[in-house]
């Protein structure tokens, strides 16, 4: 058994003895989906946005309150905790370097959301009938990225926070927006349209139903590509390399001509290609021609 590993089964057995984190990463979050589930208001379809019940919009929710909890308010006064006490300098005096025990610290944390997601799916499915996801790998892979990023931003606080009792009161400030941001005290379906949609309440719901997750403004740069002409799609020098490839230059005589190395020639064509379809050069000239682009 390496050093890693034998580090990485202690810090999970330290995390099972430790009621408070265990609770509100693995019970809380389960606990108020299993309350909530209970009024009877929030099993009515019809009584929410969007027409759904109530208990399928906080499903995703305590989902996110779990990774939330274990990266926002769990993780950063353990990491500190250990820096504080001095155990990190010391474990670098040994062959187990303190890189072992931060990341079995993330795996531990991280693996706690995790299972607790796949709970409260599970609970909310055989309890309340919540539909499973419709994309389980689309889904499975958002909740990772989202519990990445809870735990990364966990990591950073500890990193910023010069003992336990900062990194708490820094963890706290935040979790109150992120917890907002997730639709813990008021569904994003529920709040102003003037507040943004794109949080990650939106994306793990758009992943749950099979949704392809993308911002604004990559959509409008996607679609705006698609539908530009292939004449106003290409720069300048784009088009001053494809006049040269139509006189049939090679790559070193347009570098030659237009000052630029070959390398920076051949990323001009590659360019030219995907905007014009084309798969060669030949094919690139004739489609040049036929939209007008080389007269």
């Amino acid at each position: 058994m390496s050093a890693s590993i034998a580090v990485l089964k202690a810090e999970g057995r330290l995390f099972r003895r430790e009621p408070g984190s265990v609770f509100w990463i693995l019970v809380f979050p389960l606990l108020l989906l299993v309350i909530l589930g209970l009024v009877p208001s929030f099993r009515e379809a019809g009584s929410a946005p969007g027409g759904v019940r109530p208990i399928v919009l906080y499903l995703p929710v305590a989902v996110l309150l779990g990774v939330i909890l274990a990266g926002l308010t769990s993780l950063p006064p353990t990491l500190t905790g250990y820096r504080e006490k001095g155990t990190l300098r010391r474990m670098s005096t040994t062959p187990v370097r303190p890189a072992a025990l931060l990341a079995a610290q993330v795996i531990v944390h991280g693996a706690a959301a995790l299972a607790g997601g796949i709970v409260i799916i599970a609970a909310g499915r055989l309890l309340y009938g919540v539909a499973l996801p419709a994309n389980p790998p689309a889904y499975a892979l958002t909740l990772v990225l989202v519990t990445l990023d809870a735990l990364v931003s966990g990591a950073l606080i500890a990193a910023l926070s010069r003992n336990a009792k900062g990194s708490t009161t820094t963890a706290t400030i935040v979790f109150f927006p992120a917890a907002f941001a997730a639709g813990v005290y008021v569904p994003v379906q529920s709040m102003p349209e003037a507040l943004p949609r794109d949080d990650l309440f939106g994306a793990v719901r758009a992943a749950a139903e099979g949704r392809t997750v993308l911002s604004p403004d990559i959509a409008a740069r996607l679609v705006s590509r698609v539908r530009a002409p292939g004449n106003h799609s290409l720069s300048s020098r784009e088009r001053d390399v494809l006049r040269l490839v139509a006189k049939g230059s090679s790559n070193r005589e347009i570098a030659a001509a237009l000052f630029i190395s070959e390398a920076t020639v051949k990323s001009h064509l590659t360019h030219v290609y995907g905007k014009l379809g084309a798969k060669d050069r030949a094919a690139a000239v004739a489609i040049a021609y036929d939209q007008g682009i080389l007269g």
